[in-house]
């Protein structure tokens, strides 16, 4: 730091060196004034000051908001996998992407047989293009509730007759 004349306080950035010019060692010395930096520094530092606590307390909220919905998750699946209806996620083409463990009490399959296999699969040759039907209005209608009858296969070879209303 220096004083310039006017009294303001400035910033210079002096690099030294050691020098032989005509045979005799010399020190040379040259500065740069580095005000605007020092000033965008300092600019930088406040920024962070004051970002580093919201970015705290965002975090600590993100925190706490992540808790309670794993809490919500938690109770939510312990509610399904307790119900005694069958609860299922199938996408667009049919596919399980969730299976409560209903399916393994009203119909003897397992979880693990039946997620990421069609439930077509398992449905009485003659259900099947009307379940399609009712899958093809959830997807174009989301927002309407679908509900369906059909035989679906129990594991024992048999089938059984289930009421199902979908979204």
């Amino acid at each position: 730091q220096f004083r310039h004349r006017d009294g303001h306080i400035g910033w210079l950035e002096v690099n030294l060196q050691r020098v032989t010019i005509d045979g005799q060692e010399r020190l040379l010395a040259m500065a740069r004034d580095i005000n605007d930096r020092k000033e965008a520094e300092e600019a930088l530092r406040q920024a962070y000051d004051e970002l580093e606590p919201r970015v705290e307390e965002r975090t600590a909220e993100l925190a706490a908001a992540n808790a309670a919905l794993r809490k919500s998750e938690d109770h939510f699946r312990r509610i399904i996998e307790n119900a005694s209806d069958i609860v299922a996620i199938l996408d667009e083409h049919g596919t399980i992407r969730y299976q409560s463990q209903a399916m393994t009490r009203v119909l003897g399959w397992g979880v693990d047989e039946v997620v990421g296999h069609s439930a077509f699969e398992h449905f009485h040759p003659d259900d099947i293009q009307s379940a399609i039907a009712a899958l093809r209005k959830i997807v174009t209608n989301p927002a309407e509730p679908q509900s369906a009858v059909f035989r679906f296969g129990h594991k024992d070879g048999g089938y059984r007759t289930l009421e199902a209303l979908g979204r």
